[in-house]
């Protein structure tokens, strides 16, 4: 059972209305969370004084469900939302959409694909008539699949920026070294995959992952019934695809990208961490703020509080980026530390990063450490969810994962109620399990995996 709670609070872890209606003045008292049941489909909604209307669809359709036959479906996938479907043309969903003065994004994760719509509170229901088709397609129009070349320009267009963010390759190597496809299934379509994909082979994927128990539908500064309406009216297609529903494996492993182009060299190190369901989860979180992330003072070099950060500088006068890394997912994680430095002394930093690392089975963590680990995360918590767009996140991800929904108070109280030995025996866990490792750049002193376990 999933943890009624999103990674966007532990990074850092149908019927029909018309828009001649006039605005209604939102009521301060319906700002609660209301979660139901509706057309098979989790509705969730968080009402407000906010004018804006937020819409997001969340399926569980990441790239973690692909297989080596269709690798690279869900990132096409994120284009394809606004391609002619069985009710709208794309030139009317387009137009429509910029008439309404509507934003669209979409997005996936290697759980989730989401499709999110924001405008102004009297226009939702045309907003959301114009996005629903799109998550319940059935058909291609084929003169729009060839004049749109199968969004494959836009995929390629991705994929080669990709390799402007060795920070992001990073992660994607890290991924592929520490799981067996699932989770180690890249964001991005893999070069070879590009272009290969048919309107056929994505709507099986589709039919298989895109069904009323596997979605979620959230608003914000929308009013619940109103939605509720316009969910029940959602016709879902039939399929006999079944969803590839393969748990996550943690293998672990090693993976290197020589990039000698390139004037600073990463490098990441990182243990299975705890899942969203994990009872560890904000333990690890408060463990990743004493690790570091990074200076909390805007242009500063302070270190005070990250035992990384003051363990490197003490080990080298050159300039380095040092991160704790805590990302977490539906049935596993990954739990430990990001280092950039200059190829000449990359194994110097990289090997004191990994003693300092090390050294929290031993030394362990202080009540100091941990009541200002608590501190900062949750002010790190809070200050997310200022953004309106890490809000709807935030209630999208906890509808799809669950059929509990915490809020902001909940998660507050459940950090404040950490004791410092949770953090220790967290700590313990996590460092002794087995290690994965992913580098990018020049590699010529960036020692291997079995190296730094010497």
């Amino acid at each position: 059972m999933s943890s009624p709670m999103s990674r966007a609070l532990c990074r850092s872890l149908k019927g029909r209305f018309y828009s001649a209606q006039a605005m209604r003045k939102p009521d301060a008292s319906s700002s609660e969370i209301t979660s139901a049941r509706v057309n098979g489909v989790n509705v969730a909604t968080a009402d407000s004084l906010n004018p804006l209307s937020r819409v997001t669809f969340v399926v569980k359709g990441g790239s973690r469900y692909e297989d080596p036959s269709n690798f690279g479906v869900s990132h096409v996938i994120r284009h394809i939302a606004y391609l002619t479907n069985d009710k709208n043309s794309s030139f009317k969903t387009f137009k429509n959409l910029e008439a309404l003065g509507a934003n669209l994004n979409s997005i996936t994760t290697r759980d989730y694909a989401m499709v999110s719509v924001s405008c102004t509170r009297n226009f939702m229901p045309e907003a959301f008539e114009l996005i629903a088709p799109a998550m319940l397609r059935s058909s291609f129009s084929p003169w729009d699949w060839k004049d749109h070349q199968g969004c494959t320009p836009k995929v390629e267009f991705d994929v080669a920026a990709l390799q402007q963010l060795p920070n992001v390759v990073l992660m994607e190597e890290l991924h592929a070294a520490a799981y067996r496809q699932t989770l180690g299934n890249s964001l991005y379509c893999p070069p070879e995959f590009v272009g290969s994909h048919s309107p056929d082979q994505i709507l099986a994927f589709m039919g298989a992952h895109y069904r009323p128990n596997r979605m979620a539908v959230v608003g914000t500064g929308v009013d619940n019934d109103e939605l509720t309406q316009l969910v029940k009216g959602m016709k879902f297609q039939e399929s006999s695809s079944q969803p590839n529903d393969k748990k996550a494996e943690y293998v672990g492993g090693e993976r290197r990208v020589p990039r000698p182009d390139l004037d600073v060299t990463y490098a990441a190190v990182a243990t299975e961490g705890p899942s969203l369901a994990s009872k560890d989860l904000l333990s690890a979180a408060v463990l990743q703020q004493i690790m570091g992330l990074g200076p909390h003072i805007k242009y500063s070099d302070s270190v005070s509080g990250s035992r990384l950060a003051t363990a490197l500088k003490k080990a080298t006068n050159s300039p380095f980026m040092v991160n704790g890394l805590n990302v977490n997912y539906t049935d596993s994680g990954l739990f430990g530390f990001t280092v950039a430095a200059d190829p000449a002394d990359m194994e110097k930093v990289l090997r004191t990063a990994f003693g300092e690392f090390a050294s929290l089975t031993k030394t362990g963590v202080t009540d100091a450490e941990v009541t200002r680990g608590k501190y900062q995360l949750k002010t790190d918590i809070a200050m997310r969810m200022e953004s309106g767009d890490a809000v709807v996140m935030n209630l999208a991800e906890q509808a799809v994962g669950s059929e509990k929904i915490s809020s902001l108070n909940d998660v507050m109280n459940m950090v404040d109620s950490l004791q410092t030995s949770d953090i220790v025996n967290v700590a313990k866990k996590l460092v002794n399990g087995k290690p994965s490792m992913s580098s990018v750049g020049n590699l010529s002193n960036v020692p291997y995996l079995d190296q730094l376990l010497k």
